[in-house]
């Protein structure tokens, strides 16, 4: 009976050990194979956890026996995920269903992931980051990225994939882990698009592109509040981004990424800055963000995007890097086409983006770059 025991309190340790891997994004040197919910192939199952070259059971019990499902895995989602080893990198795509397959990736060049040759260089970062998972790739519309910092700098909508883009067949997003800490207030209206354009008045791009963003969002049933120019004060953003109602906030304006660790990065207005601490310290944020401004999405320390989901949204489009007010301009004026009623819920901004970049035929370079533009989610 002490070994029974025993026994049982080992499987749930290592069921809890194995759970929080997952949860946290964080997985050892050691390859953990192929963890599936569906048992109805067990033969295949454990034919996979052999060519991963692991001798894991196929389902990781819970503490109280029940499978875990991924965290990671969200609906209609395939979530990928990347981490280092010794003598290279494995691979995960997690399905919502809870099925998750591991691969040992090929080698591949890590010092070219920030180069913009769209030649060979991206064609072996395809060919080891994604080919590996085609299968699985192939079944999603949507697609969800997380691993290191240097890795996820890696605009991996713009890798080869198919005859094209992987933007051409999926819509990315870029994985961000925090908490959700804010309690959600009942709306008690219609809701609220907040559209910030312009504040400074030097922005052309911005300008012209803030009437049909407004235009289009009332037309989708939304209730804009458009705050464009001398309209755009800090205690009017502030008031307005803390309104229950307020699910979609829309920025296209100047931005900066300054301080240490990015801890004065700052949306610009009209008489004073909106920084990152100005939004830790928001009682609520919305649930869709939209940043046009330069370098809203940096990554080298806490920058506005992550602010922004660290705080409660469910996802942000921000920009890695400076961009250019005409290229910005382009993105927003087709933003919203083909976007939901406002009944539904805020747009889905992966699938957005992409809809905008498939007018952006231009592949740009610098400032002009439409990489630069990222989805980030939870």
């Amino acid at each position: 009976e002490a070994i029974k025991t025993a026994a049982d309190v080992a499987r749930r340790s290592l069921a809890r050990f194995f759970a929080t891997l997952v949860t946290t994004e964080t997985m050892p040197t050691a390859e953990l194979g192929v963890r599936r919910k569906n048992q109805d192939s067990p033969s295949k199952a454990n034919s996979d956890e052999k060519e991963a070259g692991t001798n894991l059971p196929a389902v990781v019990p819970s503490a109280v026996g029940n499978e875990v499902p991924s965290p990671l895995a969200t609906k209609d989602t395939l979530s990928m995920l990347y981490h280092p080893v010794s003598n290279g990198w494995v691979g995960f795509a997690i399905e919502p269903s809870g099925v998750i397959t591991m691969k040992r990736l090929p080698r591949f060049p890590e010092d070219t992931l920030l180069s913009k040759n769209a030649g060979p260089v991206r064609k072996d970062l395809a060919a080891a980051l994604l080919t590996p998972f085609a299968d699985s790739i192939a079944r999603f519309q949507r697609l969800r990225f997380s691993g290191p910092t240097k890795l996820m700098r890696l605009p991996f909508e713009a890798l080869p994939w198919k005859d094209g883009l992987l933007a051409d067949v999926a819509s990315v997003r870029y994985g961000f882990d925090a908490p959700m800490t804010i309690a959600e207030t009942t709306c008690k209206g219609a809701p609220r698009a907040l559209v910030v354009t312009n504040p400074l008045g030097d922005l052309a791009g911005a300008e012209s592109s803030g009437a049909g963003t407004r235009k289009t969002l009332l037309s989708l049933g939304w209730s804009v509040d458009g705050l464009e120019g001398a309209a755009a004060t800090r205690e009017a953003v502030l008031t307005a981004l803390q309104d229950p109602c307020t699910t979609l906030f829309h920025y296209d304006g100047h931005a900066r990424f300054e301080g240490r660790d990015g801890l004065r990065a700052a949306l610009m207005l009209r008489d004073n800055a909106l920084t990152v601490s100005d939004l830790l310290s928001l009682e609520r944020v919305p649930q869709a963000i939209v940043l046009l401004g330069c370098a809203t999405a940096k990554d080298e320390g806490l920058g506005l995007a992550q602010a922004f989901l660290q705080r409660g949204a469910r996802e942000v489009l921000a920009t890695t890097e400076d961009v250019d007010d005409s290229l910005s301009f382009r993105i927003a004026e087709r933003l919203y086409n083909g976007a939901p009623a406002a009944n539904v819920g805020p747009p889905d901004l992966g699938i957005a983006l992409r809809t905008a970049m498939k007018s952006v035929k231009s592949v740009g370079s610098g400032a002009d770059d439409p990489s630069r533009f990222r989805v980030l989610t939870r």
